[in-house]
């Protein structure tokens, strides 16, 4: 929908239902902005995650992401901060709903 859009450019997503604020907010989204390749997602640690997308890490790799799980993997949420690299609009085009 957004690609020509895009463009060649790279992309943040943030889901319009969340408010974002903290120490050092603005550098950490000035470095996650510099990405060059791949993706960054940001997690929120939360008590309960079951009511939550729970996204999975490894050595702070993302591993998985799990819409509402009743057995969690993690307490890390997907606050709805993501920044791309250009693939993701082909990586999008890929993606089929269930």
């Amino acid at each position: 929908m957004g690609e020509d859009f895009i463009g060649d450019e790279k992309v943040a997503l943030i889901l319009g239902d969340n408010i974002f604020y903290g120490y050092r907010f603005t550098e950490i989204l000035e470095r996650a902005a510099s990405l060059k390749e791949g993706a960054i997602i940001f997690g929120y640690y939360v008590k309960d995650p079951r009511e939550f997308g729970v996204v999975e890490f490894d050595d702070g790799n993302v591993i998985s992401l799990e819409e509402k799980p009743e057995k969690p993997k993690s307490n890390y949420v997907v606050p709805g901060l993501y920044f791309y690299d250009n693939q993701v609009v082909e990586i999008a085009k890929e993606i089929k709903t269930l």
